[in-house]
């Protein structure tokens, strides 16, 4: 580990964490309730929490946290990314990936950079991306090979597996880059509270039929996965003064409320615009980056257990439909921010 990171952490909090080499990923115990971690340095804040979901279902089966949340904070750049996995091993496609871009090491990408070569920061971001889940996914082939030589069935997990991810570079100019695959968003947030969605994920499909939208709401179009094209999409940006970036592996909004026409068809509500609400009911302009990132979790959390006990109902001529956001979802969340 780099000892001039270490010598520039102010007082970091973690609380079920894994270091690999000088990064950071969560949870390190898959099966704990939550994960917590908050680093920064001369020029970034990063804070990060994770937790575990609480369904019956899921604790019984012992299914672990299938999300990965990670960072680095280096002297010339903060990485950030935030994975959800899904399906019966997500676990082990979210943290390896985690862990190949902790692994890389951009010092030289971004100094280059920042020289003025033309390379952007959301390109540089894309190859590194690319790179790791190539490597993967070779690997994953490879030892799914070898599971089936020597008939070990563990290894058909490999076959139903996947993940989103999110990642994001930030360097001490303001600059960033965003990376992303699947769902999981990636967010500003004005020193006002108003939040916008900084790349968007498509919609789920559906022609106003509310069975149709049901089946599909967290339908995954893309993803990180042997069976998934591998559709990237990136952007990049200045992060303004007061600023704050937040990643999140999902549950922030349209999984959370959902508004009926006066025909009962379902309309997609924009997962940024109860984000907003959330975030204005902390009050950003005093609150410390840690204390936005809890309490937006403890939000998402409250607003799920309400849900959970008080079922949706939408009147159908066939009877009643229960609609419900599911309450197996692990949620993630990384927040960042930059030093004025």
């Amino acid at each position: 580990m780099n000892s001039r990171i270490i010598s520039r952490i102010k007082t970091p909090t973690r609380d079920n964490i894994a270091t690999h080499l000088d990064g950071f990923l969560l949870p390190a115990d898959r099966h704990a309730p939550s994960a917590a971690l908050t680093l920064e340095n001369n020029h970034f804040s990063f804070t990060a929490r994770s937790v575990k979901s609480t369904d019956k279902r899921r604790i019984e089966k012992g299914t672990p946290c299938q999300d990965a949340t990670f960072g680095v904070v280096r002297n010339g750049y903060l990485l950030a990314g935030v994975a959800d996995g899904f399906y019966k091993h997500g676990h082990v496609y979210s943290e390896r990936i985690a862990k190949k871009l902790i692994e890389h090491d951009f010092t030289n990408e971004v100094s280059e950079n920042e020289s003025g070569k033309n390379t952007s920061l959301d390109d540089i971001l894309q190859s590194a991306v690319k790179t790791a889940i190539d490597v993967f996914l070779s690997e994953i082939s490879a030892e799914r090979q070898i599971g089936t030589n020597l008939n070990v069935d563990a290894l058909d997990a490999y076959n139903n597996g996947g993940t989103t991810l999110t990642v994001m570079i930030l360097l001490p100019d303001r600059r960033y880059g965003i990376a992303k695959i699947g769902d999981s968003e990636a967010y500003l947030i004005s020193p006002e509270g108003q939040v916008r969605v900084i790349l968007e994920s498509p919609a789920p499909p559906y022609d106003e039929d509310l069975d149709e939208y049901l089946e599909t709401r967290n339908l995954l179009n893309v993803a990180v996965s042997p069976y998934s094209p591998m559709t990237l999409s990136t952007c990049g940006g200045i992060l303004n003064t007061g600023e704050l970036a937040l990643i999140a592996s999902d549950g922030i909004g349209k999984n959370l409320n959902i508004t009926v026409n006066p025909s009962k068809v379902p309309i997609c509500v924009n997962g940024c615009e109860d984000l907003t609400t959330i975030v204005r009911s902390l009050g950003t302009e005093a609150a410390h980056l840690e204390d936005i990132s809890l309490g937006v979790v403890n939000i998402i959390l409250e607003r799920i257990r309400t849900h959970g006990e008080n079922r949706m109902r939408i009147p159908r001529e066939d009877g009643n439909i229960d609609f419900l956001v599911p309450n197996d979802d692990d949620i993630s969340l990384a927040m960042i921010g930059i030093k004025d």
